[in-house]
């Protein structure tokens, strides 16, 4: 029987501690289409994950509410937004797409891994973005949270490492219904 690091391995999830959140979401199951946010207990996660860590709210409205924002997310954005809605800190295309994407996990109750490349910002980097985004449910059948990873690394203008040198949006280059 294959362990669960190789199932992850195997389903496309390249990032190490993406791969362990996918595993520990895997072990929360026991037997259940998907765990609560009960089920996730801090202790267990990694200190070098915790950073990375999002919570966010599926309200009754269907829309999307950060509740808990890891310290690398926050800094990446250069603000606070637990406690305020996706779709009023992101007011674009990118907006658009988190919430697509928060609304597809939703709808399918499955695990969604995500790369995007964002286009250069103030700093004058783009950004390479991996991302899981996993279904937590308190009734057992409607997603009321995402528990998701995000894992944003810089990557230089002119670098031969750049994805996508000149975009001006940003450009999903996978996506996987796990």
């Amino acid at each position: 029987m294959m362990s669960q690091v190789q199932a992850s391995r195997l389903c496309g999830i390249q990032n190490d501690l993406l791969r362990w959140l996918h595993d520990y979401w895997q072990d929360l199951l026991k037997g259940r289409e998907m765990p609560s946010r009960t089920d996730i207990d801090p202790v267990d996660i990694p200190p070098t994950l915790l950073p990375h860590l999002l919570l966010t709210e599926v309200t009754d409205d269907a829309r999307l509410r950060y509740r808990l924002v890891g310290t690398a997310y926050r800094n990446t954005l250069g603000v606070e937004i637990t406690g305020r809605y996706v779709d009023e800190i992101f007011r674009n295309a990118y907006g658009h797409y988190l919430i697509e994407l928060g609304q597809e996990v939703v709808r399918r109750r499955r695990p969604i891994y995500t790369e995007l490349v964002l286009p250069p910002v103030g700093d004058g980097t783009e950004r390479f973005i991996q991302r899981l985004s996993l279904p937590l449910s308190t009734d057992g059948t409607n997603v009321d949270m995402l528990f998701s990873g995000d894992i944003v690394e810089p990557v230089a203008l002119g670098s031969p490492d750049t994805p996508s040198a000149g975009r001006e949006r940003f450009t999903e280059t996978l996506r996987l219904i796990l």
